[in-house]
């Protein structure tokens, strides 16, 4: 029996770009799926307080990282690489 590809049951998703468009828009998809926690990721962190605000109403935990994915500087140094801040990758 195969896995589906969009359980995130036990998964931390990353969901780059996310102050706004269609990284947010990717991101909130994200809040029925079964994954309590999400990393949402811009360039400006800051950005993100509002964002974080919505999905933590939700109940669901957000994680605000600095990321930006045109360099493979940032990519190779975010936490996933390593481990997720809530251990899991």
């Amino acid at each position: 029996m195969s896995q589906n590809p969009f359980d995130l049951t036990g998964r931390v998703p990353l969901s780059p770009g996310t102050s706004r468009g269609l990284g947010q828009y990717f991101a909130q998809r994200n809040w029925p799926a079964p994954a309590p926690t999400s990393v949402i990721t811009s360039r400006d962190p800051a950005t993100l307080t509002a964002f974080r605000a919505e999905i933590e109403a939700l109940g669901r935990q957000a994680l605000p990282l600095r990321l930006e994915v045109r360099s493979s500087d940032s990519i190779q140094a975010r936490p996933g690489r390593r481990r997720a801040p809530t251990g899991k990758d």
